[in-house]
């Protein structure tokens, strides 16, 4: 299957159905069309999204593709070092 082609956060900007899961981490289930997610995939994808103290802390989704089922999880936390990374020479 060939890598996402876009943000999958920006297709956040235009949801279809947006339905609250939980509210202790709050936890939404964002509809969005599942071609905005950046995936060649038909119809519509459910997004997980988790905040955390009013910070977003995880990004979940999955969609059918004819490949099969593309599915990203993805974990957001603080910085821990920003030491630039440099690659060896």
């Amino acid at each position: 299957m060939p890598p996402a082609t876009s943000d999958p956060i920006a297709a956040l900007s235009a949801p279809k159905v947006v339905t609250v899961l939980s509210t202790s981490p709050l936890t939404l289930k964002v509809t969005v069309d599942a071609t905005t997610l950046g995936v060649s995939a038909s119809g519509t994808a459910d997004v997980q999204v988790v905040l955390t103290s009013g910070a977003l802390t995880q990004v979940t989704y999955s969609a059918a593709t004819a490949a099969g089922l593309a599915s990203v999880v993805t974990v957001l936390g603080p910085v821990k070092d920003s030491t630039p990374i440099v690659a060896p020479v």
